[in-house]
């Protein structure tokens, strides 16, 4: 019997050590590190002579392509995010990039490139073909124009490409260990990591195991026990001298006034329009506009105008809309200009028929300087703009005539409405360009309305201000518009309706003749008026008169911008070139 209870014990001892021992091995095996290594290729989905795209610690999905021993990029993807500055004209198959001095050139399946200062040049290589009906860009030409690193990487095949330089997050690698396609030791492995290289930190945020990108675009995972404590670091920066545009700014404020003419004939109002004007040092009448959609500038400059301009020691800054005439050989208003807009801007040869000419007229006639004043460019979201690209077009034209002016000493400067109106309208690219950017810092409520209220309240003024600096774009460099007329509202048995546009003497004019005493608002920074008409209407206004001008320049010199402008001559009272001036001497 205790033979037999020994044998019982043996027994289970026995079990339990086997048991012990497979429990430690199923434990070893499942805490032992895979070595097996990812099949790149087939994990990326790229074959033959594709590479994968690592653009700034980010796996991208499209892919770069290996033609002739060159590496080539889609030219979407590089203008989208590496270099916007490189223009494609799908019209007239051309590849530009704009430098202080002239557009480079290039077209495709050439070998050459077209440089303003040096002529043609040979590159040795193609920098532009098409496949599949996509145009790409070869990498090598891109490192031409760009600040960046870009460096391929092949078995497996990999571009990665560096263009921030912003301090980034990094650990050091402690213990030789693996960069794994996912977290966890049994995941597969895309290369073996060495001690002491550096990597990049993507997301430290689960335990034990942190997602990483080797500086050689590998983006996986590697087990904390292997790495050091983070920290920060800036990558280094490649050597690259880049273009240098200059633009001008006059070493005094601003105070400009529009002029608007619209015949030659209409330029001997001159003198009569500005009898009472003082303290303004820059006019601009509207001088320019398009002939047709080739190109071709309509002018009504006039050397005696811009003589007399200099008479009185002002500058004049011609202005150049986007308005077409119309069939009888009248200027059109902005409204539904788009569409013809783009078909001059779309076109290389177009733009530069347009810069040609506007730049001749300026030569001509003693011109100091050309406003820009370009609206309702389509955005990518309007149904109308097929290509998408005409804000891409406009600011490609910005370019070319900023260059053009620049090389004629000629002062460069660009109307914007108010961010909130005009996002698509790149001021950080018009601030390389332009010398001064002008806010339209009015119709708040605009003609035809259905909802009243002031031309431009203070607030709507101060927030188009503050947007337009938040682009980036310097007070020194900022003149903010002003409007001198007011619209009007009325209410009758069918409800609001918009009632017109008025003078300051005008919108004065029909408070006095009514006995109604304006109304401060100073939340908004106009003077309020309602009354009721002759026809039993109920009238609405929010005056633009000298007080709000007023309550406008104090906004002016609180952000110490570049200065003013006015729209528009004719609709002022006399006495607020007074108030300007107290703020402006």
């Amino acid at each position: 019997m205790k033979n037999k209870v020994i044998g019982v014990l043996l027994s289970i001892i026995l079990i339990v050590v086997m048991g012990a021992i497979a429990f430690a091995g199923l434990m070893n095996h499942r805490n032992s590190e895979s070595s097996v290594k990812l099949n790149y290729e087939e994990a990326y989905g790229i074959s033959g002579n594709q590479y994968t795209v690592i653009f700034n610690n980010e796996l991208k999905d499209y892919r770069a392509l290996d033609i002739n021993g060159q590496v080539y990029l889609s030219l979407e993807g590089v203008t989208s995010e590496i270099n916007s500055r490189l223009y494609w004209d799908a019209n007239e198959n051309v590849l530009i990039y704009t430098k202080p001095s002239g557009s480079v050139k290039t077209w495709p399946d050439q070998t050459t490139y077209s440089d303003p200062d040096e002529g043609q040049k040979e590159l040795g290589y193609v920098p532009l073909t098409s496949v599949d009906d996509e145009m790409y860009i070869a990498v090598e030409y891109v490192k031409l124009f760009t600040k960046c690193n870009i460096d391929a990487y092949t078995e497996p095949n990999r571009l990665v490409i560096r263009t921030n330089w912003d301090e980034a997050k990094m650990v050091d690698v402690k213990k030789e260990t693996s960069i794994r396609y996912k977290g966890g030791v049994k995941a597969e492995v895309l290369r073996e990591s060495q001690v002491g290289e550096k990597l990049y930190v993507l997301d430290d945020s689960y335990d034990d195991w942190t997602f990483v990108a080797s500086s050689d675009g590998y983006i996986g995972w590697v087990a904390d026990k292997y790495i050091g404590e983070a920290y920060t670091e800036a990558p280094a920066e490649p050597e690259f001298t880049g273009f240098e545009y200059t633009t001008v700014q006059r070493d005094h404020k601003i105070k400009m006034v529009w002029h608007q003419v619209m015949t030659e004939a209409a330029n001997a109002s001159f003198d009569t329009a500005l009898a009472n004007v003082t303290g303004m040092n820059v006019v601009s009448p509207t001088w320019f506009a398009f002939q047709d959609t080739n190109g071709n500038i309509r002018s009504i400059a006039t050397a005696d105008y811009v003589a007399k301009a200099h008479e009185r020691g002002m500058e004049v800054w011609a202005l150049f809309s986007n308005q077409f005439p119309d069939e009888n050989g009248e200027l059109k208003g902005f409204e539904g200009t788009g569409v013809p807009t783009d078909e001059v801007l779309s076109y290389t040869s177009k733009r530069e028929n347009a810069v040609a000419q506007v730049i001749s007229c300026c030569q001509q006639f003693g011109i100091d300087g050309i406003n820009l004043d370009f609206e309702n460019i389509m955005s990518p979201s309007d149904p109308y703009d097929e290509s998408g690209k005409a804000a891409v077009n406009y600011i490609q034209f910005v370019r070319e005539l900023s260059v053009a002016c620049h090389k004629n000493n000629i002062i460069f400067t660009i109307d914007n409405y108010v961010p909130l109106y005009t996002q698509h309208y790149d001021r950080r690219e018009q601030n390389v360009f332009a010398d001064y950017l002008v806010i339209m810092g009015y119709d708040e409520h605009y003609a035809g309305g259905t909802e009243a209220g002031p031309v431009a309240s203070i607030g709507f003024v101060e927030q188009g201000i503050t947007d337009t600096l938040n682009t980036g774009v310097p007070a020194s460099k900022v003149i903010n518009g002003i409007p001198f007329y007011t619209r009007y509202w009325y209410t009758d048995s069918e409800g609001l309706k918009y009632g017109g546009e008025a003078t300051m003497d005008e919108a004065a004019g029909y408070a006095s003749s009514h006995n109604v005493t304006p109304q401060w608002l100073d939340d908004q920074g106009v003077n309020y008026v309602t009354y009721t008409g002759n026809d039993g209407n109920i009238y609405e206004m929010w005056l633009e008169d000298t007080q709000a001008v007023e309550r406008k320049m104090q906004l002016i010199t609180q952000y110490d911008l570049a200065g003013v402008s006015c729209w528009k001559l004719g609709q002022e009272n006399s006495a607020v070139w007074g108030v300007i001036s107290q703020y402006i001497p």
